[in-house]
């Protein structure tokens, strides 16, 4: 901790040493410069008018060669106007009254300052309003000499520039006019630069803002100049000139800082950017100067077991890298290829040896080029195993998916195989319970027959069967169906509290002649909703059904329906043998059975439940199963409220009574007394 307060220490000190150091260098000169005013006024003058001079003239220079350079073209066009700025500078000096080299009155001295004035002021303005926006130099190089030539004429020859100064009245208030127009061009300059300052770096940003801040304090400083031979003008005259003096050497960093320093650092960085660039390339970058290796990227230092350049410097080129015998013909036609010209070779696979002797996979590619009379040729190398790789689980895929069309194929066909002797065998089966009901109806009134009872009971087994059969064959049926995208639901809008009710209130002599209590309850009296009523009927049937089946005389079954608000959920729950829980995630899946035992208590097919969640998803509901074996199961129907556009009409369930029997018959015909 001590360490590094004294660090910061020391930091902080060596700071304000450097502060104190550019006070001093420029707090000499400017005393130095002062004490010549008081001393000689007209040396001052010549001394900072020159001064300037030269500055503008070093920012003319400047901006002109390093143009290409530069980020922003509007330094090179303040630095074209400097050009002309710095001829004004030049004969206003040589016209000042005391030196008197074109004439004897202060009248053409201020004529040249103030055309000056206008040009730099307006120049800076110029400046600063096109910060985001292109300038055209050449249009420059036109405009400007045509108007400094135009305005030395209007002085010089034609005496008509407006007068600044009279002898024995002083200033003329075009003189005093044009400070104060100076000064509000000025300030414009300023409210722009600070509007578009994004378009410079902080550093520029500071030296055109202090340097546009000394020019009004210049102009300002001129207002108050009256006469040369009173001290106090003197001093103002002498303060414009130092705030002057300042302004031209802060534009002319900032001009250096735009055109050289700020170039260079681009160019210093994009070096590094590039030099890092090609290191980060994924693929193995070789330089070799005559058949010896120069450079390698990371890559190429990874793929060769290398940890930096200097280990392979100056290697051959063939003792780091060697192609399989296979490609030294192409190899060698392309090497001859780099080294004869300045060209490309396109990139082709070979099979690359690595120092350590492993064979690998590549693309090698390359170019030649000629750099101060020596030929340089540069190897790019592509590790492609990787891809490699992936051809070949491409290649599987593909396999895969051909023998998956297959199998799909396959399974059409079995689809289609079901579906077609389901048909078959409802035709024939249609005629044989026709005649068993046949049967049925023209013997039962023969009872005082011997052999009426044992017919009676071989009739109810014949019967019973048949239903087992079309049971069977309606769900292979509807199966084959649902595959193909042809189990369509009739949706109409139903008392979904009426469908439930009635079918489970038509099945409660049957199971209560079980030994089994049915329970049906309902927290609302009637409930509209969009669904397929008979399919409904027979999902109920089936899963009261299997309640019957594993539910033991003295059990109960609860049937209860409830409003939920967008849904509806209908909850059949009984106290049966349970369902253990490693099957309640399979018991929907089709031919799934919870006893797959050869000798099971009651039959099925295991494709019921399949086709039940089927029905349950094309009304958009949701059906899952509760269990704890030993202990019952509860299986939970949920259906969306919707309605569908019917104006609301509400279909009552036109099924006869003589259907419903058929229907339940059918269903519970797997469940043997």
């Amino acid at each position: 901790m001590i360490d590094i307060k004294l660090n910061n220490m020391e930091l902080h000190n060596e700071i304000l040493q450097n502060i104190y150091k550019k006070i001093l260098i420029f707090l000499f000169p400017v005393l130095g410069i002062i004490y010549l005013g008081f001393k000689n006024y007209i040396i001052f003058h010549s001394f900072v008018e020159s001064f300037c001079t030269v500055i503008g003239l070093g920012i003319t220079i400047i901006a002109l060669n390093t143009y290409k350079l530069g980020t922003n073209n509007q330094f090179i066009f303040l630095g074209i106007t400097y050009i002309f700025i710095s001829i004004f500078n030049l004969l206003h000096i040589c016209s000042f009254f005391e030196i008197n080299i074109f004439t004897n009155t202060p009248n053409l001295t201020i004529q040249l300052a103030a055309v000056k004035w206008y040009m730099e002021s307006i120049s800076l303005f110029i400046t600063v309003l096109f910060l985001n926006r292109k300038i055209k130099p050449m249009a420059v190089l036109y405009i400007y000499p045509m108007i400094s030539s135009l305005l030395l004429v209007c002085i010089f020859y034609w005496s008509i520039f407006p007068v600044c100064y009279i002898e024995g009245l002083g200033e003329t208030f075009f003189k005093v006019s044009s400070e104060f127009i100076t000064i509000g061009i000025y300030i414009l300059a300023i409210i722009f630069l600070v509007k578009q300052r994004q378009y410079l770096t902080l550093n520029v940003y500071h030296l055109i803002f202090i340097s546009i801040l000394l020019k009004i304090g210049s102009q300002f400083s001129l207002i108050f100049f009256k006469d040369i031979y009173e001290l106090q003008d003197i001093s103002y005259h002498m303060l414009s000139h130092i705030f002057k003096l300042f302004s031209f050497y802060l534009l002319y960093k900032a001009i250096i800082e735009t055109g050289l320093k700020k170039p260079y650092e681009l160019l210093k960085e994009s070096e590094e950017k590039n030099r890092k660039l090609i290191d980060l390339l994924p693929e193995s970058v070789l330089v070799c100067k005559e058949d010896h290796i120069v450079y390698a990227n990371d890559a190429a230092l990874k793929l060769i077991g290398c940890t930096n350049t200097k280990e392979i410097y100056n290697t051959p080129y063939s003792q780091i890298i060697r192609f399989h015998k296979d490609y030294e013909n192409i190899i060698s036609k392309r090497i001859k290829k780099l080294k004869t010209n300045e060209t490309t070779v396109e990139f082709i696979e070979h099979k690359l040896i690595l120092p350590n002797n492993n064979m690998i996979d590549t693309e090698v590619g390359g170019f030649s080029f000629k750099f101060k009379d020596e030929f340089y040729t540069i190897s790019i190398i592509h590790d492609i195993r990787e891809r490699k790789k992936a051809e070949e689980l491409e290649n599987k895929v593909v396999e895969k998916n051909k023998l998956l069309k297959e199998a799909m194929e396959y399974d059409r066909l079995k689809t289609e195989f079901f579906s077609t002797i389901s048909h078959e065998l409802k035709t024939p089966l249609n005629i044989i319970l026709g005649g068993v009901q046949l049967l049925n109806k023209t013997y039962s009134d023969y009872l005082e027959c011997s052999n009426c009872q044992s017919f009676g009971k071989h009739i109810k087994i014949m019967k019973q069967n048949c239903y087992r059969l079309l049971r069977l064959i309606n769900n292979l049926i509807d199966i084959t169906k649902m595959d193909s995208g042809f189990l369509k639901m009739n949706f109409k809008n139903h008392d979904i509290v009426k469908v439930i009710e009635d079918i489970t209130l038509s099945v409660a002599e049957f199971i209560e002649s079980k030994g089994i209590t049915l329970i049906f309850d309902t927290d609302i009296e009637q409930k509209i909703i969009a669904c397929d009523a008979n399919n409904l009927e027979r999902v109920m049937l089936n899963l009261l059904s299997n309640a019957v089946k594993f539910t033991e005389s003295n059990g109960q079954i609860t049937v209860n329906l409830s409003d939920k608000g967008e849904k509806i959920m209908i909850s059949i729950k009984d106290t049966g043998i349970g369902i253990p829980e490693n099957m309640l995630q399979k018991i929907f899946e089709r031919f799934r059975q919870v006893d797959s035992s050869l000798h099971r208590k009651n039959e099925g097919s295991g494709i019921g439940l399949s086709l039940v969640k089927s029905i349950i998803d094309s009304h958009k509901g949701n059906i899952t199963a509760k269990s704890k074996h030993g202990k019952g199961s509860e299986f939970i129907i949920e259906l969306p409220s919707d309605l569908i556009d019917e104006n609301f009409l509400i279909e009552e369930t036109a099924v006869s009574k003589e259907t419903n029997v058929e229907k339940i018959h059918i269903e519970f015909s797997d469940i043997y007394s």
